[in-house]
């Protein structure tokens, strides 16, 4: 909803500033560049609805999506009215996690989805040998866990 005060103002568009949790985190502004929570937000050309689009893409942003990677990494936007994003105007829009970038080539898009969906899926994570599973349980072996019986098979049927 656009506060009262704001409705005469010359822009009544939403503005949006958008977090993505690479390594370091990426802050970017639709509205010009924002300092906003400690953070300074560049300008970018992201629109935001239901996804991340970024028309006509950007060769640093293709760089650092195929050298770290999207699938999984947090996403954040919040949407504020105005020119300036401040304490009274931002509202947190969307908190979840990046299931995936596509069309790299022209327009960059991130598809997007609810953090606790990611949970219903397959693991994210995988456990590596030094971690100590390079060797599954022979046949026949139960294990209790949380109140349930688990028995390895060798037929995954």
């Amino acid at each position: 909803m656009i506060p009262p005060a704001l409705l005469a103002s010359p822009v009544t568009l939403p503005g949006y500033l958008i977090e993505v949790e690479f390594d370091p985190p990426r802050y970017f502004s639709t509205r010009g560049v924002q300092t906003w929570a400690g953070n300074t937000w560049a300008s970018s050309g992201w629109i935001f609805n239901g996804k991340l689009s970024l028309p006509g893409g950007d060769p640093a942003m293709t760089r650092l999506i195929l050298s770290q990677g999207v699938v999984g990494r947090r996403v954040r936007v919040w949407t504020f009215y105005g020119e300036t994003a401040d304490d009274t105007n931002t509202e947190l829009t969307y908190d979840g996690v990046a299931d995936g970038a596509s069309d790299l080539t022209g327009n960059t898009s991130i598809n997007l989805f609810d953090n606790s969906i990611a949970v219903l899926f397959a693991p994210r994570r995988r456990i590596r040998p030094e971690y100590g599973f390079s060797v599954l349980p022979q046949k026949g072996l139960r294990i209790k866990w949380n109140g349930v019986v688990l028995i390895f098979k060798d037929d995954p049927k």
